[in-house]
């Protein structure tokens, strides 16, 4: 079934700024799967994350195995990466959480699936086993550790133009950014009817408002399917009526 994540609206509007269907979303991850590869780049790494656990970009690219808690299938993130001048800085809004002496909700842990954990695990061994080959050093301990470049990190450009390439080759649209890989895990949740209140701690925002305005149009969508399921319903006894 090719459920629609996306409602048709103005493209310049941040809901349409993912895929819009479920078989996009999947297509995407069976291409990252396939082709993930650290000796070609790390990059394909970086945007599996996107899709499947729904970090800020900037969050997403600075993350060090330390924030990664293989047991517990979770991930710790409490920062981002500064593309423009190439170091880290601090999550989103913590100026203004310091102010009013609050936690901050980009602070956060993060759950992840088994595929995740495969796909980190594999991340971890490839960057291992090259660093060892050639010489390197992680020093940092950073999860996309680049070899063979000025930077130890990739840009959140190179990262945009990577998303957008494979969005190409696979003939989707819309040509969404490395943003739209996080909303597009957002939709796929909500669609499978993670509560809005669970979601909005998992994206880091202090409530729910953000996402009921991105995605309101699906939770309108969803909350008719389930009405219509329900008449469908054969309930318990499978339509028998003997009681």
């Amino acid at each position: 079934m090719n459920i629609k994540l996306n409602s048709k609206k103005n493209p310049r509007d941040i809901e349409t700024k993912f895929l819009k269907s479920r078989a996009d979303y999947d297509s995407v991850i069976e291409y990252l799967l396939l082709f993930m590869d650290y000796r070609k780049t790390v990059v394909d790494f970086i945007i599996y994350i996107l899709f499947k656990v729904g970090l800020r970009p900037a969050e997403a690219i600075c993350l060090t195995w330390d924030n990664i808690d293989f047991k517990n299938q979770e991930l710790f993130t409490k920062g981002r990466w500064d593309s423009v001048h190439h170091r880290l800085s601090p999550p989103k809004n913590d100026h203004y959480y310091k102010k009013i002496n609050q936690p901050n909700p980009s602070v956060r842990y993060i759950p992840f699936d088994k595929e995740v954990k495969r796909v980190l695990l594999k991340l971890k061994k490839q960057q291992e086993m090259t660093c060892q080959v050639l010489g390197l050093k992680n020093e940092n301990n950073y999860l996309f550790y680049q070899v063979g470049t000025k930077w130890d990190l990739p840009d959140e450009s190179t990262v945009n133009k990577r998303v957008k390439k494979i969005i190409r080759e696979l003939g989707i649209t819309p040509i969404i950014t490395a943003y739209g890989a996080r909303h597009t895990y957002g939709s796929v949740k909500v669609q499978e009817g993670v509560p809005l209140e669970v979601l909005a701690k998992w994206f880091g925002h202090k409530d729910t408002s953000m996402l009921r305005s991105i995605y309101i149009h699906l939770l309108d969508e969803t909350k008719n399917e389930w009405f219509e399921r329900e008449k469908l319903s054969g309930g318990q006894t499978g339509g028998q009526t003997d009681f």
